[in-house]
């Protein structure tokens, strides 16, 4: 088990634009705690993660992915989200997920999660919104810190999955 911090940073200018420009949706999780291997994620959508979604995913026996902790209201999370869903609509490798880390600070169930997994609790690794999350399936995990469009994400990701 094993936390890093990783910063990429290019100075390359969002070539994406375009892409932030388009419908946002409203991403709010719904209260539906989807499992790791539900036909919605398997046609290219996002997933929206529970709590033991989250655990499951740092306990390294699933898939690489990209998680997103978000806030229903944070305007950076919901232009984040056409990023989100061209990843995940280009990239079988790893799976792409959203956390719904707000509510569940607030609602003060996050607790230690993280921190038995991974070695540091998730709550104190959110220092804004969106924290994007990559974990390796085998129990490493890392923040991105990077620019936040889907090219610079994927690089990073394979930079970190070491492919």
């Amino acid at each position: 088990m094993s936390f890093c911090l990783i910063n990429i940073k290019k100075n390359i200018l969002a070539q994406q634009m375009g892409q932030t420009q388009t419908k946002l949706q409203d991403f709010a999780p719904t209260e539906k705690n989807l499992n790791l291997e539900n036909d919605e994620f398997k046609k290219n959508k996002i997933q929206y993660l529970s709590l033991n979604g989250m655990k499951k995913y740092m306990n390294g026996k699933n898939k690489p992915c990209v998680v997103a902790a978000t806030a229903e209201w944070c305007s950076h999370c919901k232009t984040l989200r056409p990023v989100l869903d061209d990843l995940r609509s280009k990239k079988k490798s790893y799976n792409v997920a959203l956390f719904n880390a707000y509510k569940h600070r607030e609602n003060k169930d996050i607790g230690n999660l993280g921190e038995d997994q991974i070695g540091i609790k998730i709550d104190d690794a959110i220092k804004g919104y969106p924290t994007i999350f990559f974990f390796d399936g085998n129990g490493t995990a890392a923040v991105y810190d990077g620019d936040r469009n889907a090219k610079e994400i994927n690089q990073a990701m394979k930079i970190f999955l070491k492919i």
